[in-house]
């Protein structure tokens, strides 16, 4: 793992490619493949079983013990350390809740990456590769990397679709709210300390976990449909024969917004736009979010 000299391996997978860059590089980068023994594999597996679940252990075992298959087989190292390594378990695997219809009309309309978690169900980091060129009436493409069916259309509701596009002044780049894990964070603390809300467990991905049960209790839903549109790996020939489309996801958006309206989700929420005067004499827009009467 050193893409230094003739010791460069590449890893062609997505998953693969940003865990050797965040991860295993700054753990092994300076070291030759050939010095890497079994030891600091598994001190390094151990770190990442104290903090992350087994599944997650499970891929980075899985991912070393490739690199260094190949690392054998070009003649960069004699032995493969993983070889009849025993893997640690990992942390145990946290169950989220979902949020429930008042906690997310409080939290609707703050964050815009937030919003696209609330009402398109998209994982927290993948808010961040949205760009203004993905976006359409009635569909998101959402250009996700954690598993096969990550990259996927999602229905998008008209006001999210105008918020989005009414201020693409307000960035600097062509991503919508490209941020850093630790940017989202800490946004996220600030909110729910403006809100002045208890403290519970409640966190962004929860709004996903509703978001996934209002599609599930949608009537004219296929399984498979929903599976794609929440970028779900899917199993058995239905994986092998259905693909996320941009018109089945404008088809389900009319049955996601039917279900909102009879459920009462954010039916009391009436969301506009106003023209600001900035201090520096430019225009910018502004949400308003009022209950309505």
């Amino acid at each position: 793992p050193c893409r230094n000299s003739d010791s460069t391996l590449m890893v062609q997978t997505l998953f693969g490619l940003t865990v050797v860059d965040r991860i295993i590089l700054p753990a092994f980068g300076s070291m030759p493949v050939r010095d890497v023994t079994q030891i600091h594999v598994l001190l390094f597996l151990n770190e990442q079983a104290e903090k992350y679940t087994s599944k997650h252990v499970d891929k980075i075992f899985n991912l070393l013990n490739g690199i260094f298959r190949l690392g054998v087989a070009s003649h960069q190292c004699i032995i493969n350390p993983c070889d009849n390594l025993e893997k640690p378990q990992g942390a145990t695997e946290r169950v989220r809740r979902e949020a429930t219809s008042l906690e997310r009309e409080l939290y609707l309309g703050h964050l815009i990456w937030l919003d696209m978690v609330i009402l398109c169900g998209l994982r927290p980091g993948e808010t961040a590769n949205i760009r203004f060129c993905d976006i359409g009436e009635g569909w998101m493409y959402v250009d996700g990397t954690k598993n096969k069916n990550a990259k996927r259309y999602v229905p998008l509701p008209k006001w999210l679709h105008d918020r989005i596009l009414d201020q693409p002044h307000t960035f600097d780049s062509e991503f919508v709210c490209q941020m850093r894990d630790n940017k989202r964070s800490r946004q996220w603390i600030r909110l729910k300390s403006e809100l002045q809300l208890p403290d519970s467990d409640l966190e962004p991905y929860c709004f996903r976990h509703s978001y996934v049960t209002d599609l599930e209790n949608c009537p004219g839903l296929s399984q498979a449909a929903i599976k794609k549109t929440v970028g779900h790996s899917l199993e058995g020939v239905t994986d092998r024969y259905t693909h996320s489309r941009k018109e089945t996801c404008i088809q389900m958006l009319p049955h996601l917004e039917e279900y909102w309206r009879t459920q009462g989700i954010f039916s009391e929420i009436s969301v506009t736009f106003v023209t600001e005067t900035a201090e520096n004499g430019g225009k910018r827009r502004k949400m308003i979010k009022r209950k309505q009467a």
